[in-house]
């Protein structure tokens, strides 16, 4: 079957304009691949979290912060998803301090975003998380969920995936959370977006822009 690739400038979820690569053998997944660009960061945003992230000092301990009792699951469980939720603490605390130290507004979307997973109290989303693997790239995606806003519970989400944990036991959290997002962080973030020729844009409903490299394999 043939592949076809061609780049456009592409509007991303926090308000930017980069250019993406787009790689597809059928219209779906050509259409599959431009809402997945849509929705996420644009390349800067990926590196300023990533490079915030790898450069956070290390904690050598947490001071007792009032993590919530966990509910439900065995008393195994419960010491188990304990351990685990204690050692995130530990491992993102350098990340969290320099998140709310910053008056950067990616930086504060993902503090928010680590403050809705220490408020789980099910003993199965931290084990369960914890098998998936925590990094910041699944910040990252939760962080893009919350940008994109207009959630509901039948959104399909990542396994271990924050956002998709409340969706399921309680959609006023996101739905709360995601408000405030747009309202007050989304703007910040976007700042003064560069404006972008409207051949070079993609959209839902154009074709390929003469503008763009396209070329089928």
């Amino acid at each position: 079957m043939t592949t076809t690739h061609f780049s456009a400038a592409t509007r991303r979820v926090c308000g930017h304009t980069d250019n993406a690569s787009f790689h597809y053998q059928s219209s779906k997944a050509r259409q599959d691949e431009e809402r997945y660009a849509r929705y996420s960061l644009c390349s800067d945003c990926s590196k300023q979290l990533r490079s915030a992230w790898a450069c956070a000092p290390a904690a050598q301990a947490v001071a007792e912060s009032g993590l919530p009792d966990l509910w439900g699951g065995s008393a195994k469980q419960q010491a188990w998803a304990d351990r685990i939720r204690r050692s995130r603490q530990l491992q993102i605390a350098g990340f969290r301090s320099h998140a709310a130290a910053t008056q950067e507004p990616l930086l504060e979307l993902a503090r928010l975003t680590l403050d809705l997973m220490f408020r789980i109290q099910d003993p199965g989303f931290w084990i369960t998380s914890e098998k998936a693997g925590f990094h910041v790239d699944a910040l990252k995606v939760d962080m893009e969920l919350l940008l994109k806003g207009r959630l509901s519970p039948l959104d399909r989400t990542m396994t271990g995936s924050v956002v998709g944990y409340w969706l399921q036991v309680d959609w006023s959290v996101i739905s709360t959370l995601a408000r405030d997002v747009t309202d007050r962080i989304k703007p910040r973030l976007a700042g003064e977006a560069s404006e972008v020729a409207p051949a070079l844009m993609q959209t839902a409903l154009g074709g390929v822009p003469e503008s763009a490299q396209a070329a089928p394999v």
